[in-house]
């Protein structure tokens, strides 16, 4: 029972960390592409 009960615990953490990681690895990929924009225009103007 116990087993059980852990296992689901852990499973649920497991998919909340691996939400979080994406989301995160998402934010920053946007972050370096927009501190690239950035640079990239001042280069222009």
């Amino acid at each position: 029972m116990v087993e059980f009960w852990y296992r689901k615990v852990f499973r649920h953490y497991n998919e909340v960390f691996v939400e979080t990681a994406n989301t995160c690895a998402i934010f920053r990929c946007f972050e370096q592409t927009w501190l690239l924009l950035r640079k990239s225009a001042k280069n222009l103007f």
